[in-house]
């Protein structure tokens, strides 16, 4: 029993440590594009579409955030970001009570006002609560995803 609490605790430990990690591909530098379309797709298998829709819209809706808090939104830009989320894993309730990591990886590719793909990038990223108990937390794997993708395009990372 003392073994098994030890491996608990160890993985709290290791979680609460990790916080978020990512691994971005791509070499393009950012010109000052802008962007007024967000487009959300999965390529992973969903529970229904309830759940899908609910999965494109909080990508969605953390993508354009991030995009208009670092200035890259134009709602009058006919520019594109199209996001294609390839891989998915999210905490169960045993998991995230031990503190485990979420995962999620995606492609995102941004396009010009013609369609034209301006530049292709993935976008894998895990996430962990940096305190396993604080309720006040509220940041998402998406959040983190989403400020990701924002930071690529900017040539921050």
């Amino acid at each position: 029993m003392s073994a098994c609490l030890s491996r608990s605790v160890l993985i709290m430990v290791f979680a609460c440590l990790a916080g978020c990690s990512s691994k971005l591909l791509d070499d393009h530098r950012y010109r000052g594009e802008k962007y007024g379309k967000i487009s959300v797709a999965l390529t992973i298998p969903t529970t229904s579409d309830r759940a899908k829709a609910s999965l494109v819209s909080a990508v969605g809706s953390a993508v354009t955030t991030q995009l208009k808090q670092n200035n890259l939104y134009d709602e009058r830009s006919n520019g594109t970001v199209d996001v294609v989320v390839t891989s998915l894993k999210e905490r169960d309730v045993l998991s995230a009570a031990l503190g485990a990591s979420q995962r999620m990886e995606g492609t995102v590719t941004l396009k010009t006002p013609d369609g034209r793909a301006l530049r292709k990038f993935t976008v894998d990223t895990s996430h962990a609560p940096k305190a396993v108990a604080d309720a006040r937390y509220s940041r998402t794997l998406y959040d983190t995803f989403a400020e990701l993708t924002a930071n690529t395009i900017l040539g921050r990372r």
